[in-house]
């Protein structure tokens, strides 16, 4: 894993119109799920909930909004499958 990465578990709750925002409170707990032999790289955040399958490349700056498969390569805000580690390149 790579330096200044941030994991977060639980988020801010929004969806009430007639209470502000700052007094809304937090949503569940929701864990954070990684898998064997994965690359982080620097600078990544991971949101509440996702789990990051087995193998895979996260790049550096991603923002992690959903699950990632085993032996994907992804990257970008947010996060995107760019190519999988188990198949062939031409």
């Amino acid at each position: 894993m790579g330096p200044e990465c941030v994991f977060y578990t639980r988020n801010h709750r929004i969806d009430r119109l007639d209470v502000p925002m700052r007094l809304q409170g937090n949503l569940p707990e929701q864990p954070i799920v990684i898998g064997d032999d994965v690359w982080i790289g620097t600078r990544v955040i991971v949101l509440p909930g996702v789990h990051i399958g087995s193998h895979a490349v996260i790049s550096a700056g991603a923002v992690i909004t959903r699950d990632v498969p085993d032996y994907a390569v992804v990257g970008g805000v947010p996060a995107r499958i760019i190519k999988f580690r188990n198949q062939e390149t031409v």
